[in-house]
């Protein structure tokens, strides 16, 4: 198995866009933790990865997230698998779902991946899922 690639270098956004959604919050990068921190956004905030093109089958992903403010929908995250996107998501549909959407056609809380986690708020702390 080939070594892992790191996308997100911990200290600058290279190869990462903030996504334009229409009223996002702030990308800021807290070089000291090696954090990329997404501020509040209504209706959200996010990034778009711009650098070289990523495998879209047989590869592994791994996520490191802590909710700092709120109470849902804490982290999406949308990759590609095959020629479909799929979704991610921690702390979905009233901050308790986890699963994957566009399964079947269906979303995380409507198919064989929902499961149900208490996310706690962790304000300057470290915790997160992977």
């Amino acid at each position: 198995m080939p070594a892992g690639k790191k996308l997100f270098d911990g200290k600058t956004l290279t190869n990462w866009k903030p996504t334009k959604f229409g009223g996002q919050g702030d990308v800021e990068v807290e070089s000291e933790d090696g954090i990329l921190k997404l501020n509040f956004g209504s209706p959200m905030t996010g990034v778009t990865w711009s650098g070289e093109e990523l495998p879209t089958m047989d590869y592994e992903v791994s996520l490191e997230a802590q909710r700092a403010d709120g109470s849902d929908f804490f982290c999406g995250m949308t990759f590609q698998y095959g020629d479909s996107p799929c979704s991610l998501i921690l702390g979905g549909w009233g901050g308790g779902v986890v699963g994957l959407s566009s399964i079947d056609g269906h979303d995380a809380s409507e198919n064989p991946t929902t499961k149900y986690r208490e996310f706690k708020t962790a304000a300057g702390t470290k915790c997160g899922s992977k």
